[in-house]
């Protein structure tokens, strides 16, 4: 009953084997199941992590469009299930294209990411939330407040990016 084994695979200096013996075909199964599992677990964990990054900006980082689409779909059902309420303001930066032609792109990006931080620095709510939408569109959605408490805090954000300083290598951007 000697063991018997062969050579199935090599591949980047790994050699896979498989030993035929009676005695060794339940062990062999068990640890084929385990680490089948512990693999699954492992790609499981990958695929939600690439969920999570194809819904952030690259730029900014912050939600994307297409995260946009499904958190907007979420509230409208939330809100007609439940009369919730929220508000979204759409808002793109003025001048933007002006802005990048005399300053270059690699600016224009700076400014992109400096109003996405400032407006992650302006919100209080963890249910406020941004998204670019696209070039220099952004999409704000502020959950469960009045139209008053949502202009309000629209109006600090505007005062906020429009009083705030944007210095890219050493210049100061208007």
């Amino acid at each position: 009953h000697g063991v018997l084994t062969e050579r199935l695979l090599e591949k980047a200096g790994t050699v896979i084997a498989i030993e035929k013996d009676r005695d060794l075909i339940p062990v062999l199964g068990e640890r084929f199941e385990k680490e089948l599992e512990e693999g699954n677990k492992k790609l499981s964990i990958l695929y939600h992590r690439a969920d999570e990054i194809s819904k952030i900006d690259d730029l900014t980082q912050i939600s994307n469009r297409r995260h946009f689409f499904e958190l907007l779909t979420q509230k409208i059902q939330t809100q007609r299930e439940t009369g919730g309420s929220f508000y979204l303001v759409i808002f793109d930066i003025d001048h933007f294209k002006l802005f990048n032609d005399q300053h270059g792109h690699k600016a224009g990006d700076f400014i992109l990411k400096s109003v996405a931080q400032l407006f992650q620095d302006v919100k209080r709510d963890p249910g406020d939330l941004a998204y670019r939408y696209g070039g220099e569109e952004f999409c704000l959605v502020f959950p469960d407040l009045s139209a008053e408490e949502a202009l309000l805090k629209l109006e600090e954000f505007r005062l906020k990016v429009s009083h705030h300083q944007f210095v890219y290598e050493g210049e100061k951007l208007q």
